[in-house]
């Protein structure tokens, strides 16, 4: 009977695909799904359009995947987690309920989320310390080389623009950007191809809005050079598109930090600052690459109109000239400003080697092609 009774919860869900839940109510639904083994394309139809009124952590993901989410569910998982950055945390703790809420679940599910269980995946113990101190010079020594190692090539970059206003967490879609962005001699360079389908030739600054460069090496170099003296503590290790990777934690001071806001709406004059900044780097050991970065402005000024603002970088490997490289793949730049946020969804398609008059085609810019690498299948 219990049984069946989470059957019912998780039908009941399903058919109404766009309520709001809470971190409690997806992590259980999650590890029911994994305990009854429910159909996964099911799960993914509802996690597509479900939305969270309180933020999803990192160490929720990885606990969840530890249990047994398959990758196309974490990567999922990992959108709700980008997308529920600026909500609250959950009162509870939805990795340990109390003993009255693990008694409504299904037995199966209670034995599989034991401690002593054998069946739920392991990941690897945490790295010893000179196994991290040597992580952390591979990671030094790969920024330092990264954007040497680049060739010059241009590429397709598409910005699917949100708003949120007022109390309404309902994210309502602002526009859609197509970007021929060229990468040569070291230097990035944008040109708007259009706005909405519409062929449009204007400077980015004019756009209006959030945007956001610099997704090709200096996020990377601002954590890494020397000068940041940035400080660096074990998060936990984390799988992404089937690569077992290293987390770090990290944090850099506004003395030396490189992280700048800009806010230019409303006012005659942009207002500049630089903040402290801190987030996660993702390191692949096994191959030496950069996987992932996330960075969070810190202790930003109450004077400042920004409030918020969060960036998830994602790379993956993408072919230029019948070689790979590790490029940027997709980006989520989030904001708040008052009662208002942004959030930018960034995809970065279509790369080819730069050469004198290079064309990026592609059939409709509200559609364009998929990336060259998708995520996980």
């Amino acid at each position: 009977m219990l049984r069946l009774a989470v059957l019912v919860l998780c039908s009941s869900l399903f058919l109404d695909a766009q309520d709001r839940i809470t971190v409690d109510q997806l992590v259980q639904f999650i590890r029911s799904a994994l305990a009854q083994n429910l159909d996964e394309k099911k799960v993914l139809d509802y996690l597509k359009h479900v939305q969270l009124t309180e933020k999803l952590t990192p160490e929720i993901v990885e606990s969840l995947t530890r249990q047994g989410a398959g990758p196309r569910v974490v990567h999922l998982l990992e959108g709700l987690e980008t997308q529920s950055a600026g909500l609250k945390p959950p009162a509870g703790d939805p990795i340990h309920p109390p003993p009255s809420q693990e008694a409504s679940l299904p037995t199966s599910q209670l034995r599989e989320n034991s401690p002593d269980t054998q069946s739920a995946p392991q990941g690897p113990p945490p790295p010893d310390s000179a196994t991290r101190e040597r992580m952390l010079d591979d990671m030094r020594t790969y920024s330092e080389s990264y954007t040497a190692n680049l060739p010059n090539f241009v590429c397709l970059q598409v910005t699917k623009r949100y708003m949120q206003q007022g109390a309404s967490d309902i994210w309502h879609t602002q526009d859609t950007i197509a970007i021929k962005l060229s990468y040569n001699d070291h230097r990035e360079h944008y040109d708007v191809i259009s706005v909405n389908g519409q062929m449009k030739e204007t400077p980015m600054e004019k756009l209006g809005g959030a945007t956001s460069e610099g997704e090709f090496g200096s996020l990377m170099a601002g954590i890494f050079r020397p000068s940041s003296q940035a400080q660096f503590g074990w998060q936990y290790w984390r799988t992404i598109r089937n690569k077992t990777v290293a987390v770090f934690n990290y944090s850099v001071e506004q003395a030396n930090s490189t992280n700048r806001l800009t806010w230019m709406q409303g006012t005659p004059d942009q207002q500049e600052i630089v903040t402290a900044y801190r987030g996660l780097v993702y390191w692949d050991p096994k191959n030496n690459q950069m996987v992932r970065l996330t960075v969070e402005s810190i202790n930003i000024p109450d004077s400042f109109p920004i409030k918020e603002a969060s960036t998830r970088l994602d790379y993956d490997n993408v072919e230029i000239s019948g070689n790979q490289y590790m490029c940027p793949l997709t980006a989520v730049v989030q904001m708040r400003a008052g009662l208002e946020r942004s959030k930018n969804e960034v995809s970065f398609r279509l790369y080819k080697k730069f050469e004198v008059g290079s064309v990026i085609k592609f059939d409709g810019a509200d559609d364009p092609p998929a990336p060259s690498t998708p995520p996980p299948q």
